[in-house]
C-alpha cells in the first residue's frame, strides 16, 4: 500500500458539527441520498438516484456482480460524498444544479434535504442522518450502510408495451424492439437483478429494519416477486409505518396468493400514483394491454365500499392553457373528462395534518382543498363549476 493510501486512511472522520451539515444541506451542491439511498435499474447497474446522469461516468455500481455494501461504500459513491462534504458540485447531479440555477426551488436534492435534514417539525426525527453524515471518513466510506430511502427497479417486468416506453422498462417491448430500426435491439425479453438467484432478496432484510420511504415502479411492481418478498417481509417485522409510494399501471391488484388491497390495509401510508393517460378506447390506445373495464374495477376497490369524494368543482384553481381550451369550444363535461384541469394530483389526508403536508411543498406547489371523503354509495361527487 502506498503512501498516499496509508495517510488517507489515517486522516480518521471528517469533521462536521450538526450545525454545519445543516448548512451544507441549505447551500447550493449538497445532496443527502448518497448517504440513504441507491438507484439500481433491471440491468443492475445502480445509479445515484433517478435523476442522475446515466453516462458510464454516472454509474456507481452493479448489484449483478457487487453487494449492496460494496457499492455503497465503493469509490464512486464515496467520491460523492466527500465532494458534498466540502460543498463541490457533483457531475452526476447535473439535472437538479439546472433546475435550480432556473430558479425552482422543488429539485429532488432540495426536497431529499428538506425530506430527510431540514424539516424543523421532525428534527428529532432525522438526528440519525446528521450522525450518519458525521460518521463520513475522510475516504468517503461509512460503516453502517443505511437504506431510509429504497427505489429499486428490481425487474423489467410488465404486462403492458406502453407507446412511451421502451424494453429496458418493458419485457413486452422485447418483440417490437427487435423489430424495429428506431432502437438498440435487445438481446433478452427479461432483465432483472441476479436473475435467478435465490438469496439475493435476503440482502435487503438486515436493512428493512431501518428503512422509511420506498418507491415502487418497474416494469410494473404489483406483478414482482422482489414487490411482495420486502413489502410482506415489512408487515412480518412490523414496519408499517413506512411511506410506500407506487407507480402502477393498476391493471392487476393480485398476484400468486397476494392481494394488494389486503397488503396496503396494514399501512398507514400508502401513496398510489396510477399511470393513467386517458380512459377507455384512448386509454387502451396509449398504453397498450390496458382493459379498461379492469381498471374501472380496480379503482373501485381502491377506494372502500361506501365511501365517496366529494370534489367542489369552485375550488379547482385552472391554469390559462385550460381557460384558453375552454373557451375555444370545448364543453365542461369534455374538458373534466379529458384534462386534469390543474389538479395534478389529489392527496387524501386527515385534516389536523393540512399544515404539515404543506410544509412538504414548494409554494408554488401548495396544496389546497378541493374536497373530502364522506360515506354514500357513489364513489364520486362532483359538486359547483370550475371558474374558467
Amino acid at each position: 500500500m502506498d503512501n498516499k493510501s496509508n495517510k488517507e486512511e489515517d486522516l480518521g472522520f471528517i469533521g462536521k458539527s450538526n450545525e454545519e451539515v445543516k448548512d451544507l444541506a441549505n447551500g447550493d451542491a449538497f445532496c443527502i441520498l448518497p448517504w440513504i439511498h441507491m438507484h439500481p435499474w433491471p440491468q443492475g447497474k445502480v445509479f445515484p438516484c433517478c435523476l442522475s446522469n446515466t453516462t458510464v461516468d454516472d454509474v456507481v455500481g452493479d448489484l449483478n456482480v457487487q453487494t449492496i455494501e460494496e457499492v455503497y461504500n465503493g469509490p464512486q459513491l464515496r467520491k460523492m460524498r466527500k465532494d458534498f462534504l466540502h460543498n463541490k458540485k457533483h457531475h452526476s447531479c447535473t439535472k437538479c444544479y439546472d433546475q435550480e440555477a432556473l430558479g425552482r426551488t422543488d429539485s429532488l436534492r432540495m426536497k431529499s434535504n428538506e425530506e430527510f435534514l431540514l424539516q424543523p417539525d421532525n428534527w428529532h426525527k432525522f438526528e440519525n442522518k446528521v450522525d450518519l453524515v458525521k460518521s463520513t471518513q475522510n475516504t468517503g466510506r461509512v460503516d453502517d450502510v443505511n437504506m431510509a430511502y429504497m427505489d429499486i427497479r428490481f425487474s423489467n417486468i410488465c404486462n403492458m408495451r406502453c407507446r412511451m416506453c421502451g424494453p429496458d422498462l418493458s419485457s413486452l417491448w422485447f418483440h417490437d424492439a427487435v423489430d424495429s430500426r428506431y432502437n438498440a435491439t435487445p438481446t433478452q425479453a427479461i432483465h432483472q437483478i441476479k436473475k435467478g438467484s435465490k438469496d439475493f432478496l435476503s440482502q435487503f432484510d438486515e436493512y428493512l429494519p431501518t428503512v422509511e420511504k420506498i418507491y415502487w415502479a418497474g416494469g410494473e411492481p404489483l406483478i414482482m416477486d422482489e414487490h411482495w418478498y420486502v413489502m410482506n417481509k415489512l408487515v412480518e417485522l412490523g414496519r408499517t409505518d413506512v411511506q410506500v409510494h407506487y407507480n402502477t399501471n393498476l391493471s392487476k391488484l393480485t398476484y400468486k396468493e397476494n392481494d394488494a388491497i389486503e397488503l396496503w390495509k396494514n399501512f398507514k401510508n400508502i401513496n398510489i400514483g396510477a399511470s393513467l393517460d386517458d380512459s377507455h378506447a384512448r386509454a387502451e390506445y396509449i398504453r397498450k394491454g390496458t382493459v379498461w373495464s379492469d381498471i374501472e374495477d380496480n379503482i373501485k376497490r381502491i377506494v372502500p365500499n361506501n365511501l365517496c369524494a366529494n370534489i367542489d368543482l369552485d375550488k379547482v384553481k385552472t391554469q390559462k392553457i385550460f381557460r384558453w381550451l375552454q373557451k375555444s369550444g370545448v364543453t365542461n363535461s369534455e374538458m373534466l373528462k379529458t384534462f386534469n384541469c390543474g389538479v395534478g394530483f389529489c392527496i387524501i389526508i386527515n385534516k389536523k395534518n393540512l399544515n404539515k403536508v404543506k410544509l412538504i411543498f414548494d409554494k408554488k406547489y401548495k396544496p389546497y382543498v378541493i374536497g373530502k371523503i364522506s360515506k354514500n354509495k357513489k364513489k364520486v361527487n362532483l359538486s359547483g363549476t370550475i371558474n374558467w
